[in-house]
């Protein structure tokens, strides 16, 4: 009998969590683990308790194909673009879909794909794990859209097959890859409304769902494959981009599996007409081996599931990742057939439109891609056959065998570890490799030194114990803040928050009353407030050497600070954190400084931008807006041109714009991503798909 377990959780920045599954409760000859076992089986019976038992395995089996059958796993998520206001918004003609047709820069992509592709390796038993990782984005391809094989593991120029790895760790793969791009493409319209299915040259689209301005559907996976991108018409004719949309696969029992399952199921039934015993067995010797380890793991997962479904623990993201996880340990088990695509639009639909691949074509490659791992000095395991979990060290040297049902690193270092399904913290004591539980009610923050360990109690206060048991600092405060060499305690009295500064021993280092605290621990410093609003600094060992004399104080790079004086917090300089100023406040403007450069903007009447070194001097500028350094460049608009430029202020690249609007930027190095009149470019300024 299918059950189905439906649970979603929507979040308000447009993300949905769909999860559904089916789940047996009805064994299928669960007592028989091989095909020489239910042979013997069938073998020591005869006359009615033999045909008995085929009527029996029939009856269970059909029962378990039709479980398979309707067995669906599906996470989807729905991505909104919509303005949050639940208005109607005005319907404006989207631009008709077209391909990249650059081929010569889709090639040159995927040598340069070649040559930055790596694996992250996961520890496991029976074998690691290898998941494709690539940091770099490139215009002209989606790296999503690669498919790799990995073909040799290598450690110590020692060649393994995946399979044959076990937990060895790893310095290089052997891959072949192939990535498939659309040379021509059609189009396919259709009016959804008050139908089941389509018909698309021999493949079935079938339609779930269809609102005024939404649509749901059934895609066969190697019709989806060749889909490109979709949009729809208005009654007025107006061409429409989707406004949400969503496209998760729709993971089934592998088609082998239930074909098998099919098969055996005539040749029970052809042996039940049978009256020679022997010709039985000999009609039962047709039935593939595979099934029946296939039919053990299928029970294997369903009890492993029925745990997660009752892991109460477990929500959101967490739930993905543990599901993701037993689907991972039992991958062999399933199979994708079909992708379940969700849109909506901002107007009823008349017309949906896809756009299919009708001419492609491949380029294939192999290459050698560098392997790396977590970088820590010891971490969590995973051993798939007992379904347990143990710690590695950094070279995959078990320290703590498989034993726990649930661990999860819970700190840089890889010295503590949780249980959230048993609410535990432990600590990894290394000399006798054993996993020592910590206090119950402690939870681990993070570490402060090598034998301080700051932590929360059940009352949600904050201390430090020494070597996980004696207290340091006790629990009394809201927070606890390293900065630099000192401790900023902070506690609430009466409404009101108290700071203090103690060393790593619980030593009173300043007194901060009547003073604010605003703690920068990436620079090491603390900056002060008085009752006046007047600004200045404690240092790393906690000695203050500005005394709050400023109206503008915060650190920009380390050493070096942005300030203000006397009455004029729109003049800006720069000062070193001992207090030694570098430029007079000068600037009406002085952001971060990023890669070696701060982005200033001048106090005259144009208001113009430019760049400081970290000796306070101009070295370009005179622009009408610029933006911070990543990646070696940097964005500027000037001229009704928005360019980039690299770290001599030459000129490198334009960025084309047919409407004027403010950029929307994410500077994160070689990641960052720039959004100009709704296109995508990466840091060197080159378009992203």
């Amino acid at each position: 009998m299918n059950k189905k377990i439906h649970s979603g959780i929507s979040y308000i920045f447009g993300l949905f969590f769909i999860l559904i599954a089916a789940s047996c409760s009805t064994p299928s000859l669960e007592d028989v683990k091989t095909k020489d076992d239910y042979i013997k089986r069938v073998s020591a019976l005869s006359g009615d308790k033999l045909q008995k038992t085929l009527k029996a395995d029939i009856d269970s089996l059909t029962s378990l194909k039709e479980e398979m059958d309707g067995f669906t796993i599906y996470i989807g998520f729905g991505i909104s673009m919509s303005d949050g206001s639940g208005k109607k918004a005005e319907v404006k003609p989207d631009s008709a879909f077209k391909i990249n047709t650059d081929f010569a820069a889709i090639k040159n992509d995927i040598n340069e794909y070649s040559k930055m592709l790596y694996f992250i390796q996961t520890p496991e038993l029976p074998n690691s794990r290898f998941q494709v990782a690539i940091d770099e984005k490139f215009g002209n391809i989606s790296t999503d859209d690669i498919d790799v094989k990995l073909k040799k593991v290598y450690t110590k120029g020692r060649a393994y097959s995946e399979d044959k790895i076990g937990i060895v760790k790893a310095d290089s793969a052997a891959v072949d890859f192939k990535y498939e791009y659309p040379k021509s493409f059609e189009t396919f319209k259709f009016n959804p409304k008050g139908k089941k299915e389509i018909a698309y040259n021999k493949y079935i689209i079938e339609i779930d769902s269809a609102g005024d301005d939404n649509i749901e559907f059934d895609a066969p996976l190697p019709l989806y494959k060749d889909l490109l991108s979709y949009q729809a018409l208005n009654p007025a004719g107006v061409l429409m981009n989707s406004s949400s949309n969503s496209a998760m696969p729709l993971t089934t029992i592998k088609g082998s599996i239930k074909n098998d399952l099919a098969s055996v199921l005539q040749i029970l039934k052809a042996a039940s007409k049978l009256n020679n015993k022997d010709a039985i067995v000999k009609e039962l010797n047709k039935i593939p081996s595979s099934l029946f380890p296939a039919i053990a793991k299928y029970h294997h997962f369903n009890t492993k599931y029925k745990g997660f479904e009752n892991d109460k623990s477990l929500k959101g993201f967490d739930a993905i990742k543990r599901l993701k996880e037993l689907m991972e340990e039992d991958k062999d088990l399933f199979g994708l057939e079909k992708q379940r695509v969700t849109l909506k639009f901002p107007d009823k639909i008349a017309q949906l439109i896809l756009y299919i691949t009708r001419e492609k074509e491949t380029i294939a490659q192999s290459a050698v891609a560098k392997i790396t791992q977590i970088a820590s000095p010891y971490q969590v395991y995973a051993d798939n056959r007992v379904d347990k979990y143990g710690i590695v060290d950094s070279n995959y040297t078990i320290i703590v065998p498989a034993s726990q049902a649930r661990l999860e690193r819970a700190d840089n270092t890889g010295l503590y570890y949780k249980d959230y399904k048993e609410k535990q913290d432990f600590h990894l004591d290394v000399h006798n490799k054993k996993l020592i539980p910590i206090k119950k009610g402690y939870t681990c923050i993070k570490d402060i030194s090598d034998h301080l360990t700051l932590f929360s109690d059940s009352n949600k206060y904050v201390g430090v114990l020494e070597n996980d048991d004696k207290v340091v600092i006790p629990f009394e405060y809201d927070e606890i803040e390293k900065t630099g060499n000192v401790l900023l305690l902070t506690k609430s009295k009466r409404g009101r928050k108290k700071y203090e500064i103690r060393t790593m021993d619980n030593k009173l280092v300043n007194d901060l009353k009547g003073l604010k605290i605003t703690p920068y621990p990436d620079y090491g410093v603390l900056i002060i407030e008085n009752e006046k609003e007047k600004l200045g600094l404690i240092d790393k060992d906690g000695r203050t050497v500005i005394q709050p004399t400023y109206v503008n104080l915060k650190p920009i790079d380390k050493d070096l600070l942005l300030y203000s004086e006397g009455s004029d917090s729109y003049q800006k300089g720069i000062m070193k954190s001992d207090g030694t100023k570098v430029t007079e406040p000068k600037f009406n403007y002085i952001n971060d400084f990023q890669e070696g450069f701060a982005v200033y903007r001048t106090d005259d009447i144009n208001k113009t931008y430019g760049y400081l070194n970290k000796a306070g001097q101009p070295v370009f500028g005179k622009y009408t807006v610029a933006y911070g350094f990543a990646g070696g460049y940097a964005l500027v608009y000037d001229n009704n041109v928005f360019s980039l430029i690299d770290t001599s202020g030459k000129k490198v690249k334009q960025i084309p714009f047919k409407t004027l609007g403010d950029p929307t930027i994410s500077l994160t190095g070689k990641s960052t991503i720039y959004e100009i009149d709704g296109k995508k470019y990466n840091y060197a300024g080159q378009p992203i798909n």
